[in-house]
């Protein structure tokens, strides 16, 4: 059942590049500050109906976590997973 598990990951990984965004969940802490970010500022993308979008301390503050979770370069970490992917 775990080979399985893991079969399924490493296949589910290979994908990484389809992803417009890629968290690390090493930290859970951390990947949950990430993935809230990520959630908040995609929402914010959406203009509410009737004006533009208004200058936010707090979303500047989470496009600062999701800037600093890219410089971390997560696509690298999941090419070095894949790179030492046992042979089938």
């Amino acid at each position: 059942m775990i080979a399985l598990r893991l079969r399924k990951a490493l296949d589910e990984l290979r994908h990484f590049d389809e992803y417009d965004h890629l968290i690390v969940n090493d930290q859970l802490d951390r990947a949950y500050q990430v993935l809230r970010a990520i959630y908040l500022v995609e929402r914010a993308r959406r203009p509410a109906p009737g004006g533009p979008e208004r200058p936010d301390p707090e979303l500047d503050e989470l496009r600062a976590i999701v800037d600093a979770n890219n410089r971390s370069r997560p696509a690298t970490h999941a090419l070095g997973l894949l790179a030492s992917e046992p042979p089938s």
